[in-house]
């Protein structure tokens, strides 16, 4: 159990982040590791802190058992950097979390993301299987 599988290749990671970076209106994007007292990554964000207003969450993910704490600590990071708020992206795992801390959560596209076992469960909810290795 661990982290969203995210599709991308180093040089597609590098890209994403190069395309965040040019997006000059949200300000500087911070990168961040979460390293668990042992030592062991459990958790990254990609964010806009936006000083003195709402903060841009682009990307932000756990280990399953750390979610709380990855939110908790970019809670502090975002804070100690200015920023009055998050709003952004993140894994629908973290929702747990976000309910038991004094939060607001507000879907306000109408994207979802779905994590599940079932590899067969985007098929049946009428999505249309690519296969990207397909030439």
């Amino acid at each position: 159990r661990g982290y969203v599988h995210i599709d991308a290749d180093a040089a597609g990671w590098t890209w994403l982040v190069d395309m965040c970076r040019a997006k000059t209106q949200f300000g500087p994007l911070f990168l961040l590791a979460f390293v668990g007292h042992d030592g062991r990554d459990v958790g990254v964000a990609m964010y806009y802190p936006n000083r003195g207003s709402l903060g841009q969450v682009v990307l932000m993910l756990a280990l399953d058992g750390h979610h709380g704490a990855v939110l908790d600590a970019l809670c502090r990071e975002a804070a100690r950097e200015g920023t009055a708020a998050l709003c952004g992206q993140a894994d629908p795992r973290f929702m747990l979390a976000l309910g038991e801390r004094a939060s607001v959560y507000v879907q306000r596209n109408e994207f979802v993301t779905v994590h599940s076992q079932d590899g067969a469960l985007g098929s049946r909810l009428g999505w249309r299987v690519v296969d990207p290795d397909a030439g």
